[in-house]
């Protein structure tokens, strides 16, 4: 790494590309039938020079209107490999681009919540494989492709730039030699109604340019975490590591080059009480870059999340240009005042929020032009409008021909807030509708934000019909006299396994087959195939088995995985103390090669001998993408849903009372 460091200062960019250059691709053209292989080479230079200074810069709102590289703001983040047992726990630092990680496993899944640094990431893994002449990178952002535009032709439309130089065959020819490093960030930002097309193309791109005639091609996805990733079951999953307090301070200090202000932050952090509060703004690198500005504009330290987004908000509209006096605040050409300004943002999140985070002018325009006629009483010029969301109050930031939010995580703060101050007739509806089916995993950090900003109506709305729910099936359910003499812990774990999940599954394979890698859905072939589609793979295979739940109307785990965030009371953390592998072990020497969890009494699964087993197996192979390596497992506390059930009917009672 330092020898292309000091290559990189001394001779610059330039000479780097070169190297990468005539490493990969001028032996690669001596081999291929292409004409002008100088010519190649020379537009082939042109493109990653230009790819490689976009990926150089960080759009960052901590610096309005400031060119900041990776290396002025990148720290090394963490990431840890999921895997089956604790001896398998790979943890890797990306501080540079190591051999263990992409070219060992060549596909990866980057998988995170929001602000987490994915996309950071990508960039700096792209800029250090070219210091580092390790192949030939490509970085494709997801949100971009459309559906009618296969991955080659964006690649080469891409490499080729304005002018039209390579064809779709020698850049395929050249693909097929090796050496390449594709980066597919954000499929989460896929919209939904591009989202099986855009799957089926990228699955099809990687299948077919996996197989190569020399050295191999490697393959990166990043993402939120969502049910789609399962469809990439031969990737290896990493997950990102949360940011250490050190890590936080020390990013801290490179946002004003160890200056005042970050001690100031720090000191105000390290005196604070109530620290353990804000840990969760101190674990995310956004967060951290957000806390920073939020501080810098008010000198206080906000301890929720829509205060934390509203102060941010409120530090880049009321932004004071120190170069005209402290006094002096950049004009809008809406004319609109801060809370205007706040409201039609409020709706713009609100009806973009299924449309994506990117969007052509004509369509912004269209847009924006919707939102005005929702905002009574509020006028101004759309193109005044976005003209300050662009320069004025940086929430987007134009990218070539495209407009898009500076993170995604605005865009929900702003509808979120539109839905629970602004549509109070139909907050209710709104909140409902976004924990159906997979809903819930894309509305989540929605669903995070109206939790803080109206817990009463989230309570109301969420809260007490599924609660309600619960009651009555944990009261109705496994009450028959055999019962009796079962453990009320195995109990009260089995009745919320079975409310969580409408059907739950787990499947062996042949032992002759546990050495290779299926596709998630092939353990289900045993089963009725016209439920498959229905059906979420939970686990792809761990050992030679899988596991699938069925849960037809709600994720309910989402759900419990959002209440665990705020630490409430109606969860429980409910902890398996086997060890997995005897636990394994001790479920596949039962007689049956699948189980089915039912209430039926005469199911296996029900026997006094099973029953216990397979909670404690389900907890450890639990919902997640992810092996449960903590061995835990949160669910519905049934006491504490009877306490809050009778307040919240007390609640309405009084209301409805008080009105008589």
């Amino acid at each position: 790494m330092e020898e292309f460091t000091k290559i990189a200062v001394t001779a610059g960019i330039s000479e780097m590309i070169k190297l990468v250059i005539s490493t990969y691709i001028k032996p690669r053209l001596e081999l291929l039938n292409i004409n002008n292989k100088l010519g190649f080479e020379d537009k082939f230079n042109e493109y990653m020079e230009r790819s490689y200074n976009s990926n150089l810069y960080m759009n960052t709102i901590a610096f309005k209107n400031q060119q900041k590289t990776i290396d002025d703001l990148y720290i090394p983040l963490n990431v840890s490999k999921c895997s089956t047992n604790n001896k398998d726990n790979v943890r890797i630092c990306i501080d540079r681009y190591h051999d263990n990680f992409v070219p060992h496993y060549s596909k990866v899944l980057l998988v995170d919540s929001a602000g987490m640094g994915k996309s950071t990431i990508l960039k700096y893994l792209y800029l250090s494989i070219i210091k580092e002449n390790k192949g030939i990178p490509v970085l494709i952002e997801l949100r971009k492709l459309k559906v009618d535009t296969s991955i080659i032709d964006f690649i080469v439309s891409e490499i080729n730039g304005i002018k039209e130089y390579f064809s779709k065959k020698e850049i395929l020819d050249l693909i097929e030699e090796g050496g390449f490093v594709f980066f597919f960030d954000g499929y989460d930002e896929i919209i939904d109604e591009n989202k099986k097309e855009v799957t089926e193309n990228l699955q099809n791109f990687i299948s077919k340019t996996s197989t190569t005639k020399n050295l191999s091609n490697n393959f990166v996805i990043s993402s939120r975490d969502e049910n789609a990733l399962s469809c990439f079951s031969d990737f290896q999953r990493f997950d990102i590591k949360a940011l250490t307090k050190k890590e936080a301070y020390e990013l801290i200090c490179k946002y004003d080059n160890n200056g005042e202000l970050s001690k100031e932050l720090i000191r105000s952090l390290n005196g604070e009480e109530n620290l353990r509060i804000i840990d969760e703004f101190l674990v995310n690198p956004l967060m951290v870059s957000l806390l920073y500005i939020a501080f810098q504009y008010k000198r206080v330290v906000p301890y929720k999340k829509q205060i934390f987004y509203r102060q941010v908000y409120d530090a880049l509209f009321q932004d004071h240009d120190r170069t005209k006096g402290g006094a002096y605040v950049h004009p809008k050409n809406s004319k609109l005042d801060i809370e205007d300004f706040h409201r039609v943002l409020r709706i713009l999140g609100f009806i973009t929020l299924s449309k994506g985070i990117s969007y052509c002018k004509e369509e912004l325009i269209k847009i924006v032009n919707k939102a005005k006629s929702m905002a009574v009483g509020i006028q101004f010029k759309a193109n005044d409008f976005i003209y300050d969301i662009v320069h004025a109050v940086p929430i987007f930031i134009k990218d070539g021909v495209e407009y898009r939010w500076i993170h995604k995580s605005f865009q929900e703060y702003f509808a979120a807030s539109y839905i629970c101050y602004d549509s109070k007739e139909k907050q209710d509806v709104y909140l409902w509708t976004m924990i159906q089916g997979e809903k819930i995993s894309k509305y989540y950090n929605v669903l995070d934000f109206c939790y803080d900003i109206d817990y009463k109506e989230f309570r109301k709305a969420i809260v007490y019909p599924i609660i309600k729910e619960f009651i009555e099936y944990y009261d109705s359910s496994y009450t028959d006299k055999k019962y009796e003499s079962y453990d009320r812990r195995v109990l009260d774990i089995r009745k919320n396994i079975n409310f969580i999940y409408d059907e739950v599954y787990i499947g062996f394979f042949d032992k002759d087959k546990s050495g290779k890698r299926y596709i998630s859905s092939d353990i289900f072939e045993q089963w009725d195939k016209s439920r498959l589609s229905k059906r979420r793979i939970i686990h792809t295979k761990y050992f030679n088995m899988a596991i699938g739940c069925y849960s037809k109307d709600k994720d309910l785990d989402v759900l419990i995985d959002l209440l665990t965030s705020k630490n409430s009371s109606i969860v429980k953390r409910v902890r398996s103390e086997d060890d997995l592998i005897d636990l394994y072990r001790s479920v596949e020497s039962f007689d049956s090669d699948k189980y089915i969890l039912s209430i039926e009494n005469e199911n296996t699964t029900n026997e006094e001998e099973t029953f216990g087993l397979l909670n404690e197996f389900l907890i450890v192979f639990n919902h997640s993408n992810k092996i449960n390596l903590s061995r835990e497992k949160y669910i519905f506390n049934y006491d504490e849903c009877v306490k809050l059930k009778n307040q919240i009917e007390e609640e309405s009672s009084f209301e409805e009372d008080i009105f008589l």
